[in-house]
Order: C-alpha cells, then structure tokens, then sequence
C-alpha cells in the first residue's frame, strides 16, 4: 500500500500528511478490505504510522514490525538531497516543476549502506514514482506539517509483540533509537543488520525477510 503523497496512490485531496491523517488512513482501508486484525509494517515514516495506529486502535494490531523508523525527536545524521531541497522554500516552485533523474540517484544512494545498490533499475523506479502528479508538492507539504517526535511519550502503550530493524548504516535516523524504541516498548525485540542503511528491506531482502518470517512465526 502507497500513502496518499508516495508511489502511485497519490496526493491527499486535502493536503493533509499529519500522522492522524495516515492513521485513519490505514484504518479506512483495513476496513474496506474488511481485515479486521493484522500485522503491521512499517519503515521510515511508515513505522510512526504503523506505531500510532496500534496505539490508536490496539484491536486492529495483532503483531508490529518498525524497520528504521521515525517516532522520537530525530537524531539525524545526514539527509538526502532532494530532502534538502524540499526544505528550502525558495526552490520549491523550481524543484516541484524540474526533477533531474540525477537529483533522484544522488538521494537513493545516499539512503543505502552500500550505494552500490542504488541499481539503475531502482533509481528509474524511484524517479518513475515521483513524476506522479502531485506527489513532490506533498513532500513538501508533509515537511511543513511533520512534528517529528512530538508524539515520542506515546509509545510506550505499544502493547503488542513488535520487532524493530535497523540498519546499522542508516544515517536519516540514529540506530541508536532502534534501542529506545525497545526501551519504551514491553514486548520487543531489536535486530540491526550491519553495512545496511536507511532500507535494509531493499538492501538485502534475504536477510531482513529470515528475521522477519522468525517473527511471525514465534508464538507471542
């Protein structure tokens, strides 16, 4: 599933990326599949969602899983550039109306541990994604509105079993907050993974997956 602002789903009608707004979001369409209890996953921004929705509507989150995820006031080391970009006003009419693929490539190598793995291949699918319509004008819009760690006191009502990864190479956000997570959280478990980065997931699908499968597969 794409969040409204990413990959082929689009821009929000109402311009709204506040975390809320994900997370009713994901409840819509939990129920319009009619899935009643899942497993959530989620990476980067999608981890906060994930988090704040088991939180929101506990019911609906039998297990979690946060892969480098955002939640605490942020500890970041470097940003990608077209992040960089984004947060500068004054090229915001320029860059939501030009985008060099270069722009695009510069900024996926520099979420990997190994910027060898910014393949060709998912460079043009990461800049074929952001040529949707609307979707540069959201980023710039969720910048705007994000309140980074402003929700950080909720976490510790996280109930359910969750298992956090981490790439030990992430340098958007600390791996050093995949240990408050599991601080704050009961029922936790920290996996990080070196010489991966911000993506572990996309870096090394193998890996990530075994712990994953191991996961679900234990009984808690």
């Amino acid at each position: 599933m794409d969040l409204p602002g990413f990959g082929l789903t689009g821009p929000s009608p109402q311009g709204d990326y506040r975390i809320d707004a994900y997370v009713r979001f994901v409840l819509r369409f939990l129920d319009t599949l009619n899935l009643k209890r899942v497993i959530l996953v989620g990476n980067a921004l999608g981890g906060e969602v994930a988090w704040q929705t088991a939180v929101l509507a506990p019911e609906r989150v039998r297990k979690l899983v946060l892969i480098d995820s955002d939640g605490y006031q942020p500890s970041v080391l470097s940003m990608p550039l077209a992040f960089q970009i984004a947060s500068m006003r004054g090229l915001r009419w320029v860059s939501e109306r030009i985008l060099p693929r270069s722009l695009v490539e510069s900024s996926v190598r520099s979420v990997f541990g190994d910027p060898a793995q910014a393949t060709k291949e998912k460079v043009d699918r990461y800049f074929e994604l952001n040529l949707r319509v609307g979707n540069r004008r959201a980023l710039f819009q969720r910048m705007d509105q994000a309140q980074f760690g402003s929700n950080s006191a909720l976490i510790h009502r996280v109930q359910q079993p969750t298992l956090v990864m981490w790439g030990e190479k992430d340098e958007m956000i600390s791996p050093d907050q995949g240990n408050l997570f599991c601080r704050d959280i009961p029922h936790c478990q920290l996996k990080t993974f070196p010489g991966l980065g911000h993506l572990p997931q996309e870096e090394d699908p193998q890996a990530t997956l075994k712990v994953f499968l191991a996961f679900l597969a234990a009984s808690n």
